[in-house]
């Protein structure tokens, strides 16, 4: 997972110790998504989206974020997906 403005997170345990953190931060967070794009190569799937976050945080402060949001999956061998990348920024 490459996060904005932080180092590269890897593996399940670290992604979910990042969002377990993030997430812990806030009182409440929308976040809409529009897909703007999806493209399957063989056995590689891009999807490209944007979005827009309001969060309300525990301190009582609000945030709005507007960016893009980046997801690459790889076909495995059962024919499900799995999200190999996963990359946004504001």
């Amino acid at each position: 997972m490459l996060p904005p403005g932080g180092a590269l997170v890897r593996g399940k345990f670290a992604i979910r110790e990042f969002w377990t953190s993030y997430l812990g931060q806030a009182k409440s967070i929308d976040v809409r998504r529009d897909r703007a794009g999806i493209e399957v190569l063989g056995d590689t799937l891009w999807e490209v989206t944007t979005y827009h976050q309001h969060a309300i945080w525990k301190n009582g402060s609000t945030t709005e974020d507007d960016g893009k949001w980046l997801t690459v999956r790889k076909r495995q061998p059962d024919g499900s997906w799995k999200t190999r990348v996963i990359s946004w920024s504001s």
